[in-house]
């Protein structure tokens, strides 16, 4: 009997998953339809932004294990009171949004419940943040800031949210250490971001970049350059989505980062003691991104991947690829 009952569930949770992913498909096929045949305004009124970041692109299940970021972009973000701490350009073309993120972190080895000594300690953070861009097109200049608000420890559900993921992936397992995760802590943090065109042609851009973001879980500073190539308006102009033609090109990016502070690897600031975590971090870190965007009316695509250098000591590289789409309402 127990066999039957097993049976039957499995086979509705089949025919339920299936109809599911069917029906999501289609609608995003008649929703890129819609968008092919919209009137064009001048500017969005609404811009959503949805990144999935995942580590499975390499064949890896550990380090930064999985990224989802939620940004939603309108003029009435504008009234917060928030944007007074965020600088930009009066008179520039400013996008004021709304972000949630939300990170997971786990060692090289999520079959075991033991503490791995040397690795990774499990992590998550949730963050809530007002975000300003602001950008000026005639100085080939734009400034990003934010502040964001949150927690990081089993207050941000990352054990819920990893294992829910992996029982939908028949490849993949529960993790099954997260009784030794971060403990939960306050998290805010504030950071700002000002990136200058060096070299700015009809289908090559090249840009120089500076960003610091201060708080808990991350007190960083890095600098760098990224590129862009391809048919492909100004990245000065602003977050586009307002051009009938196709855009396609290539972008990449490299940047050294000073990490001051890390509570992903070190604990909380502000936290109860950890069941485990790391005390010496490596300060200097390497980061590079290489990726491909396609934009067609209020429809964007972009796919990358990234990676960081070790950490800590012992630690090795870690990859990533993302997944983010943009669209404009």
């Amino acid at each position: 009997m127990e066999n039957t009952v097993a049976t039957i569930l499995i086979t509705l949770k089949s025919l339920i998953s299936y109809f599911v992913v069917k029906r999501f498909f289609l609608n995003i096929a008649l929703l890129l339809l819609t968008f092919s045949g919209w009137a064009q305004k001048e500017v969005p009124e609404t811009i959503v932004e949805f990144k999935f970041s995942n580590d499975f692109v390499f064949g890896t299940d550990h380090y930064f294990s999985n990224g989802l970021k939620l940004s939603v972009y309108n003029n009435l973000v504008a009234k917060s009171p928030v944007n007074y701490l965020l600088p930009g350009f009066r008179n520039g073309n400013n996008y004021y949004a709304f972000t949630i993120i939300h990170n997971i972190y786990t060692p090289s080895n999520i079959k075991t419940t033991e503490i791995q000594s040397g690795d990774v300690p499990y992590a998550a953070y949730l963050l809530f943040g007002n975000m300003r861009e602001s950008f000026s097109l005639r100085k080939k200049i734009k400034i990003t800031s934010q502040l964001q608000l949150g927690v990081i420890g089993p207050a941000a559900g990352g054990r819920q949210i990893q294992n829910g993921i992996h029982s939908l992936l028949p490849p993949s397992f529960p993790a099954e250490g997260w009784n030794n995760q971060v403990s939960n802590d306050f998290a805010f943090q504030y950071s700002l971001g000002i990136e200058k065109g060096l070299l700015n042609t009809k289908y090559f851009e090249l840009i120089a970049d500076a960003n610091s973001v201060l708080g808990n879980p991350h007190t960083e500073i890095a600098t760098g350059l990224h590129f862009r190539l391809g048919l492909m308006d100004s990245y000065f102009k602003g977050k586009g989505l307002d051009d009938n033609s196709l855009q396609v090109y290539l972008f990449g990016r490299g940047q050294i980062n000073y990490v001051a502070y890390n509570a992903v690897l070190q604990g909380g600031l502000f936290g109860g003691t950890d069941p485990y975590n790391i005390e010496t971090i490596n300060h200097f870190l390497g980061y590079s991104q290489l990726g491909m965007a396609v934009e067609y009316k209020r429809f964007r695509l972009e796919f990358a991947q990234e990676m960081l250098t070790p950490q800590f000591s012992n630690g090795s590289k870690h990859q990533w690829g993302y997944l983010n789409i943009i669209i404009g309402f």
